[in-house]
């Protein structure tokens, strides 16, 4: 039994660690109150994207590819980067950095609705809401569109939570042999 828990606990690290590195992103993007394109903005999106990939880590292992949510998502996705958000970080230096982390989330909504683990809902809840945020950022801040930023907190905190809840039903309800408890 001890061995089995160790093993879930470690499945579940990079969940865990994917909170953490949010912390990470939030230190630069809000208590340093990073304006787009700054450095610190920057760093703020790689600590974001760092915990994209740790959730990938966990998505990629656990979860299938749905193509019923990934292709139609990567496409609006693809869409709005390319003739919306692109021309808009012309100049910027954010060209690159937004375009993998727009890709990761996409792929981890996509992994996360294919998984069949205990806290799916709210793992992939969880991404889907971090999405809607991050694109109410970019409409807010880099392509300046009405009061959208307004939803930026609130929707981002949900997230958080979400991520929270999943983690912990994933950590103590999953058999790392596969089957659910």
């Amino acid at each position: 039994m001890m061995r089995r828990d160790l093993r879930t606990r470690i499945a579940a690290l990079p969940l865990w660690l994917g909170l953490a590195f949010t912390l990470l992103g939030d230190t630069f993007l809000v208590f340093r109150n990073a304006h787009v394109g700054s450095v610190d903005f920057i760093f703020g999106v790689i600590g974001f994207s760092f915990s994209q990939i740790c959730w990938l880590c966990f998505s990629w292992k656990r979860g299938r590819f749905n193509k019923w949510i990934g292709i139609p998502l990567f496409s609006i996705c693809c869409l709005f980067y390319v003739f919306i958000l692109f021309p808009a970080l012309r100049g910027t230096g954010l060209q690159f950095v937004v375009a993998i982390y727009a890709f990761l989330s996409c792929l981890n909504l996509s992994l996360f609705s294919g998984a069949q683990v205990t806290g799916k809902i709210c793992l992939m809840s969880a991404i889907a809401v971090l999405l809607f945020s991050d694109t109410m950022i970019a409409l807010g801040s880099m392509i300046y569109i009405g009061q959208v930023l307004v939803l930026v907190g609130p929707t981002y905190l949900i997230s958080l939570v979400l991520m929270g809840i999943g983690a912990a039903r994933f950590t103590l309800k999953y058999n790392v042999s596969g089957n659910m408890l």
